[in-house]
């Protein structure tokens, strides 16, 4: 029986998790789907895992690539072998509930849609819930600049119960940028949609450029309250730690997303929107970027200065000059409490 959805899974040193992604995917009440592994040049036993596992169930194929190419290139490797008409993702230390893509699957299907978005919760490297205690429990499918939903699963307040292209473009954009964009594996796609749409290889961060020009080519997009994706947090996860370099790798991630805004046809409106989006991405890395960063180099700043925008950068550089000179007035306070405590002593003796 041909596959119904195609999930790809990019797979690098994840022998830890692995085992818990794989059995939460063979035991899908949605049967008729193909689990396409794509072993990134693992160094861990996670190539014997694969293995025991593609032995045990025929739906899982292993494709492996001879060098680590990161998950983007993965990505794709696993697009081309993909079969069904339609395409899943799951990450090697993530898990989905027995329902997942059954839920997705016949939402895909009764909406007739190119893509169907649903809810994904935090956990950490047992399993356990992340989500802080007392919150909405989508609280974390919503970027922190937007209102949650007013009650329960409120889908209308965020996308509508869809939306066509071309029209109400602006607050369609609007809703979906409230969205966590960047999050790839909580949404299922129109095959023949992603087939003209490839991740860009060799960064991180190669989940928005997909994603929004996956969007921006879809017809219809819709959302469902039934979720069940297990986000993994743990200290080697992507989000885990922030510096230099993975910061450049998410300007390098938006530079691919400007290029492809510039390029795509589109309205005014739509064009004027998207920048709009993609300019209030590269704010928010530049902000975090001189918070997390203790000091930056001349270097790093010819670095930074070339791959974004010169609104974001002058923007970066007036946080960087007053966190500069905070640290200046810190340093001078502390110097004059030193020599404040030199004196008194001199004269106590």
């Amino acid at each position: 029986m041909s596959p119904k959805v195609s999930v790809i899974i990019p797979v690098y040193n994840a022998e830890r998790y692995l085992p818990e992604c794989l059995d939460s995917l063979i035991r899908q009440t949605l049967q008729d789907i193909e689990i396409i592994c794509v072993d990134d040049a693992s160094t861990d036993g996670s190539g014997d895992i694969l293995a025991g596992y593609a032995a045990m169930d025929p739906r899982v194929r292993v494709v492996s690539s001879a060098v680590n190419s990161r998950q983007g290139a993965a990505r794709n490797l696993g697009l081309h072998e993909a079969s069904a008409p339609y395409i899943g993702f799951v990450d090697a230390d993530d898990f989905v509930s027995p329902a997942y893509f059954e839920n997705l699957y016949q939402a895909i299907i009764r909406h007739d849609a190119d893509i169907v978005i649903t809810l994904y919760r935090h956990v950490g490297e047992r399993g356990e819930d992340l989500r802080p205690q007392g919150k909405n429990p989508i609280k974390s499918f919503f970027r922190p600049d937007c209102p949650p939903p007013a009650s329960g699963h409120d889908w209308d307040r965020v996308l509508g119960r869809g939306w066509e292209q071309n029209r109400d473009f602006s607050g369609k954009l609007q809703r979906l940028a409230c969205v966590n964009h960047s999050m790839i594996m909580n949404r299922l796609y129109r095959k023949s949609l992603v087939d003209q749409v490839r991740f860009p290889e060799q960064i991180r961060f190669e989940d928005t450029p997909f994603i929004v020009e996956a969007t921006h080519r879809a017809a219809r997009v819709f959302t469902t309250p039934e979720g069940g994706y297990f986000y993994r947090r743990h200290p080697a996860s992507t989000t885990a730690t922030w510096d230099f370099p993975k910061f450049m790798e998410a300007f390098a991630a938006h530079k691919v997303l400007d290029s492809y805004v510039e390029q795509a046809v589109m309205t005014d409106e739509e064009r004027k929107a998207y920048r709009s989006m993609v300019t209030g991405n590269y704010l928010h890395y530049a902000k975090n970027l001189v918070r997390k960063v203790r000091w930056l180099t001349p270097v790093q700043l010819e670095q930074v200065q070339a791959v974004i925008p010169a609104n974001v950068y002058s923007h970066l550089h007036k946080r960087l000059v007053r966190k500069r000179l905070r640290l200046v007035a810190q340093i001078g306070f502390v110097l004059f409490l030193v020599a404040g405590l030199i004196l008194w002593i001199e004269k106590s003796t």
